[in-house]
């Protein structure tokens, strides 16, 4: 894992931009297709999330972070610093 994708995974600021998921998404070594499953949404949902054509929720935004925090290969330690870096407050509203 790159110095550059921790840093944009730890950052407070969310969502993630469509660019900056799509750039760890490809550094993960994933297929739009697989991280659309693995976070529980259509490949065509993550395709609009990733070109900006759509917003993400707060709680689609912690999920993505967290699997491609675990597929970079941060340690347990990293992926709850990634995840408590983030207001938890509001982990069930959509935008």
């Amino acid at each position: 894992m790159t110095i550059g994708a921790a840093r944009i995974l730890r950052q407070r600021k969310w969502p993630l931009s469509g660019q900056q998921i799509k750039t760890l998404r490809e550094d993960a070594g994933l297929t739009a297709t697989k991280l659309a499953r693995l976070v529980c949404m259509t490949p065509e949902h993550l395709s609009r999330v990733e070109n900006e054509r759509t917003g993400s929720s707060f709680a689609l935004d912690k999920l993505i972070r967290a699997v491609l925090a675990i597929s970079l290969g941060m340690s347990d330690a990293l992926v709850h610093d990634v995840l408590s870096r983030l207001p938890s407050g509001e982990l069930l509203e959509d935008n």
